[in-house]
């Protein structure tokens, strides 16, 4: 949702502003599923990471990308499309920092 600052521009904000109560009780419910849901493609992409590092014996850096993807596909997949704010991206960067560590 943009939101018009009355001198032709727009801005997302940082805070969802739910409608109602149940609104932002149902945001708080989601939060643990956008853990599980970064998580599991944390987890994917760190067994990848793990795997071709023991397998060629070479730690490849830029797969750290790939398990970061992965974990914000599951959290954006898991928040939907009516999820404002930087609550689902911040659920992501911290997952994706633990699965990055993982697999290292």
């Amino acid at each position: 949702m943009l939101v018009d600052v009355g001198i032709g521009g727009y801005y997302a904000p940082l805070f969802s502003h739910p409608d109602s109560a149940v609104e932002g009780k149902k945001t708080m419910l989601s939060f643990p599923k956008w853990i599980v849901a970064g998580g599991i493609g944390g987890l994917i992409g760190a067994a990848i990471w793990a795997g071709i590092s023991y397998a060629t014996n070479y730690e490849v850096g830029w797969i750290a990308w790939g398990v970061g993807f992965l974990v914000g596909v599951g959290v954006r997949v898991s928040a939907g499309e009516n999820e404002e704010g930087f609550a689902p991206g911040l659920t992501a960067a911290v997952v994706a920092i633990v699965a990055v560590l993982g697999g290292k």
